[in-house]
């Protein structure tokens, strides 16, 4: 899908981009915040590795790149990075912005397998295949050889679940964060009674072949 720039911030001798496209996993509009260091953007034929930006409950695309200020580091080592989003948007499901915990803000990277979830919140697919791919095809300085993932919080436990399960471009892996216990998490109960089957044998959040 084509990659909208909306803005586009130096940051560090580099840019930070704040893009969008229609991503077709989660059925509606994806932002996701971009930073390209000064190695990228100076020469648009050097290739830097990725390192993607899992953020927490209630966070959006922005937390991360405008609160964290990974760019710093980043541009002294020459990395990009990027930040998705933290659920998809505006899918108009009945309670959807009830909750801090759960629907918008707190899509938890997983996929949901039960109704009305399943219809757009593919948040596991998005961040291991769709997203990376809309970056690597939109942006050529990115080197999707060389890519890693670490997160805060829900994204901390996110970037685990990812790395551990299915991340077949990964070349490190993230600190482990607090809410990693899934099995012992109250919350993590919850959501997954909402969102996926009591029966796990068949549970399977992403394709068992990489697309």
């Amino acid at each position: 899908m084509a990659v909208t720039t909306k803005a586009t911030i130096a940051s560090f001798g580099g840019k930070l981009l704040k893009c969008a496209h229609n991503a077709s996993t989660t059925s509606c509009e994806m932002a996701f915040n971009l930073y390209l260091p000064p190695q990228a953007t100076i020469n648009p034929l050097h290739k830097v590795p990725l390192l993607i930006y899992l953020a927490g409950l209630t966070c959006t695309a922005d937390n991360g790149a405008e609160k964290g200020f990974f760019q710093h580091a980043a541009s002294q080592k020459g990395i990009a990075i990027l930040y998705p989003d933290t659920s998809p948007r505006g899918l108009q499901i009945p309670g959807e912005d009830d909750s801090y915990d759960f629907g918008s803000g707190a899509g938890f990277y997983v996929d949901a397998t039960k109704d009305p979830w399943s219809k757009g919140y593919k948040m596991y697919s998005y961040i291991t295949s769709e997203l990376p791919k809309t970056v690597f095809d939109a942006f050529e300085q990115v080197d999707g050889s060389r890519v890693s993932i670490f997160g805060h919080s829900m994204g901390g436990h996110g970037a685990l679940t990812l790395v551990n399960i299915y991340f077949p471009f990964h070349s490190g892996r993230p600190p482990t964060p607090p809410i990693k216990g899934r099995g012992r998490c109250l919350l993590h109960s919850e959501i997954q009674s909402k969102i996926i089957p009591q029966d796990m044998s068949d549970y399977h959040p992403v394709p068992q072949e990489p697309g």
